[in-house]
């Protein structure tokens, strides 16, 4: 009957969820164990792989450790009881009690997505590892288990959260399909599409604000140029570069009868920690937390700002972090305006602009690093 539909629907829709979180739990069990695996490791280290894709494709594929997960996988999955190991897989597939012919038809579907999974996690695994090379190659020297148990505790934690999320939708989605109708005309009123409205206006909030700051910084300095008679050349990617990252110099500014060469750098959330390092690189911090109860933190970005110029070299910090830092033996050195890291001078839009009208963009006072 209808109530009999209902139930099936829902149970239908649970374990679809059920599925997808068994994708994730592999995937992040697969990446943690493929990240503490020293023979591809060192192979990695020996490669030395070019920027792109292609290079680390061709690393996984000629590595024959990725196949031989890949048949182990397979076999696993070809021999053992999808009901046990595979239940939500085997309840939306099997109707009508039959079973081998089921199994192959899920088999067909489930092998690729596990060959695609294991890829994924491979070159996830990869994007790390090229990021502790990074961090040797300006002396920050982590440990290899280091590497291994933030990876770890990434996982635990992403799962626990996924785990307390996934247990919610699943006892909500049996309520929601037997309540479709009020459901229904929920996600057609008013109040859903105002509650959509505000979501969508808070999370392209803090975008906004980023760009009316951009704007209002590139405006203030043409006119202060104007006002001056400084010679401001052309301006790469004024706006975009608000929110993504750029390599190379941003635009000159010939002020006092000197030439700058001038980049932005910053980051698009203000509670990220940025360092920055002598050589020209900078890494960004992901910081795990639940409210204001701090768990750990990991490397989440790694890159070059760094470049050659004949000028002095100014980087505009702008979005700006409330965490900006160096490092000397190992100890933080927080970035203030007119800071000197190697050979860059650091400001914020404003004070980039007053410095440049007092003629003290390039002194060397607050030499940090």
């Amino acid at each position: 009957g209808a109530g009999n539909d209902l139930y099936s629907e829902a149970f239908t829709a649970a374990n679809i969820f059920q599925c997808i979180f068994l994708c994730f739990v592999f995937y992040s069990l697969d990446r943690t164990v493929s990240v503490s695996n020293d023979i591809p490791f060192e192979q990695f280290g020996l490669a030395k792989l070019q920027k792109g894709i292609f290079p680390k494709l061709s690393f996984i594929f000629g590595n024959a450790q990725f196949w031989i997960e890949c048949a182990s996988f397979f076999i696993i999955c070809v021999f053992l009881p999808l009901k046990v190991f595979f239940a939500p897989v085997y309840n939306i597939f099997v109707k009508d009690g039959t079973f081998f012919p089921v199994k192959l038809s899920v088999l067909s579907a489930l092998l690729p997505i596990v060959f695609v999974i294991n890829l994924f996690a491979k070159m996830a695994v990869i994007k790390r590892w090229g990021l502790h090379e990074q961090e040797k190659s300006i002396g920050i020297n982590i440990k290899k288990h280091s590497i291994d148990f933030e990876v770890t505790k990434t996982f635990v934690f992403k799962t626990v959260l996924l785990a307390l999320f996934g247990s919610l939708i699943t006892y909500f989605i049996p309520w929601a399909v037997k309540n479709k109708e009020s459901v229904k005309s929920f996600f057609s009123s008013t109040a859903f599409i105002l509650i959509v409205v505000a979501l969508i206006a808070i999370i392209a909030l803090k975008y906004i604000i980023i760009l009316i700051k951009r704007v209002k910084f590139i405006s203030l300095l043409k006119k202060k140029s104007r006002e001056n008679k400084w010679v401001l050349s052309k301006i790469r990617h004024p706006y975009l570069s608000a929110f993504c990252f750029y390599e190379g110099e941003d635009f000159t500014l010939e002020a006092n009868g000197k030439t700058y060469s001038c980049k932005f750098l910053g980051t698009r959330h203000r509670k990220t920690p940025m360092i920055l390092f002598e050589n020209g690189m900078f890494m960004v911090e992901q910081i795990y937390h639940l409210f204001k109860v701090e768990f750990f933190r990991r490397i989440k970005k790694s890159a070059v700002f760094g470049y050659n110029s004949d000028f002095p070299q100014i980087i505009i910090l702008d979005p700006i972090s409330f965490d900006v830092s160096t490092r000397d033996n190992g100890k933080k050195i927080v970035i203030d305006n007119g800071a000197i890291v190697g050979k860059y001078h650091f400001f914020t839009p404003k004070a980039f602009i007053n410095a440049a009208e007092r003629d003290c963009l390039d002194k060397k006072e607050k030499r940090v690093y």
